[in-house]
């Protein structure tokens, strides 16, 4: 396993809300057409503090799953304390934790954002832990 590349999906702030929704779809479209997975991890849904933060980041978990579906890539699914669990060997870790442990496992990341430490954190998870699928693409045989 290395390190190849890494960023974050970030829309203008000026755009409103289903704009900026297109904008991560599009983006990721595009990032999925052209690496072409055949697997896709995702952090499952988790508790916010507040309800309008945990109403758009599940919007934007929706976009994330639709692209990736589209994409006939296969769908993994991950809570965030497994994921910790899997990188840190500490379900309740701080983020800092994280990113340290993510810098630690993939030696050619220098700087990344906070998305970025989670979302390796995601796929490090996913590398190294027996995968429980949320949803086969039926399109796709296996072995195909």
């Amino acid at each position: 396993m290395h390190y190849e590349r890494s960023g974050a999906i970030a829309p203008r702030a000026n755009l409103s809300f289903p704009d900026r929704l297109l904008a991560v779809h599009d983006a990721l479209e595009r990032i999925l057409e052209d690496l072409g997975p055949d697997e896709v991890a995702v952090e499952s849904a988790f508790v916010r503090k507040s309800a309008k933060a945990a109403l758009q980041i599940g919007h934007v978990r929706g976009v994330v799953l639709l692209a990736a579906r589209r994409s006939g890539a296969a769908i993994y699914e991950y809570t965030a304390p497994e994921v910790k669990m899997a990188v840190v060997r500490q379900g309740a870790a701080a983020k800092e934790q994280v990113a340290f442990m993510v810098r630690h496992l993939l030696p050619g990341v220098s700087t990344m954002t906070e998305d970025e430490a989670d979302a390796l954190a995601v796929a490090l998870c996913h590398a190294h832990r027996a995968p429980r699928i949320v949803a086969p693409d039926p399109r796709r045989t296996p072995g195909s």
